[in-house]
């Protein structure tokens, strides 16, 4: 869905901007500012790491919550770690590195 046809230079900046909306939701908007800086500063690599395994963590602890109380997360809540998942993804399939779990069980880009 997003890589196909773009650049990544191009990708790249639609997962920064992703991670600053995401910030945005979970933190509030006066967070933005330092949402856009962490984003903008951080190596794209480490980037696609840290969107994935805050991914990864947050559908965790929504699959504890679904067994524990029924409480499903939202469909907007899916569907933005759906699209974050598939940038971050597309933005280490264009830069040629692998999305794999290291011995702690985190994602890293390789």
């Amino acid at each position: 869905m997003f890589g196909f046809l773009k650049p990544a230079q191009g990708l790249e900046k639609d997962l920064r901007d992703w991670y600053a909306k995401d910030y945005v939701r979970i933190h509030g908007e006066q967070a933005r500012t330092e949402a856009v800086e962490y984003a903008s500063s951080k190596r794209v690599q480490y980037l696609i790491e840290d969107v994935m395994n805050s991914i990864v963590t947050r559908m965790s602890r929504a699959e504890g919550s679904l067994r524990l109380s029924g409480k499903k997360p939202s469909a907007s809540d899916l569907s933005n770690w759906k699209s974050g998942m598939q940038l971050a993804e597309a933005v280490a399939k264009a830069n040629g590195w692998r999305l794999e779990p290291d011995e702690e069980g985190c994602i890293k880009a390789k």
